[in-house]
């Protein structure tokens, strides 16, 4: 599975010019003078028998797609890449996960041991993610965010997958945002509290592919930002997943 992200990385000028990374780091919307649109490109391979390890392999080198605002932006981007180079492509970044398991005890499959016993109707599993999901709050988005990330690594069985999608179309808020042949877009909004950096409104989206039950891209666009460094129109972050069955990983 590779995930292709575009991503915006905030410049403000004004902090502390005698570190690199600070400009960065610490950067908010409202008073960065200058912005990188970037690409970053991570592999997961994943084994048929999803207790063997899965690979990442998260080498390959970012690709700076745009640079807005202040021309002093790429220079001062170049030379924080170079203060802290994994920000830009990791050289330790292939490495092995047990069935799956992050060091920090994080699953790529979050829920596999409960696949047998979770409701295959879409309105009962929408009850059961809501359950499962209540630690982040009740918002439909979050269910929205989530079913879209865990659908993207494509390792539930067919049958809980095609329900899962069922359960997307339940949310409050969701519409068909576009159909571009068998990929067809869903869109929701969330209003974002008065004083969020961002405006105040959050729209994101999913595309399925509806032939294959893939969810194959997605983004969160900010349409309402109080600032016009960038366009409103560009995705704060977006991504696509491509799929190719192959018969070997590289090891670490």
């Amino acid at each position: 599975m590779r995930e292709t992200y575009d991503l915006i990385t905030l410049w403000d000028a004004d902090l502390d010019p005698s570190d690199p990374v600070f400009g960065f780091s610490a950067a908010t919307l409202d008073q960065s003078e200058g912005a990188v649109f970037q690409r970053s490109i991570r592999d997961l391979y994943v084994p048929s028998d999803r207790a063997d390890d899965w690979i990442i392999d998260d080498r390959q080198v970012n690709e700076v797609r745009d640079v807005f605002g202040d021309p002093a932006t790429l220079p001062a981007f170049e030379a924080m890449v170079a203060e802290v180079g994994d920000r830009d492509a990791d050289p330790g970044g292939l490495v092995a996960l047990p069935g799956g398991i992050a060091k920090e005890g994080e699953s790529w499959e979050p829920f596999r041991d409960e696949y047998a016993t979770m409701p295959r109707d879409p309105e009962k599993l929408l009850e059961w993610f809501r359950e499962r999901l209540a630690a982040y709050g009740d918002d439909d988005w979050i269910i929205f965010q989530n079913i879209g990330h865990f659908l993207s690594t494509d390792v539930m069985p067919a049958e809980l997958r095609a329900a899962t999608l069922h359960t997307v179309a339940l949310l409050s808020g969701v519409e068909v945002a576009r159909t571009d042949g068998s990929v067809t877009t869903l869109r929701m909004e969330s209003h974002l509290d008065e004083g969020s950096e961002f405006g105040d409104l959050l729209v994101s989206e999913i595309d399925i592919n509806t032939e294959s039950g893939h969810i194959v891209g997605g983004r969160e666009v900010y349409p309402h930002r109080p600032t016009d460094l960038l366009p409103a129109e560009l995705p704060w972050v977006s991504w696509t997943v491509d799929f190719e069955i192959v018969d070997e990983a590289p090891q670490p």
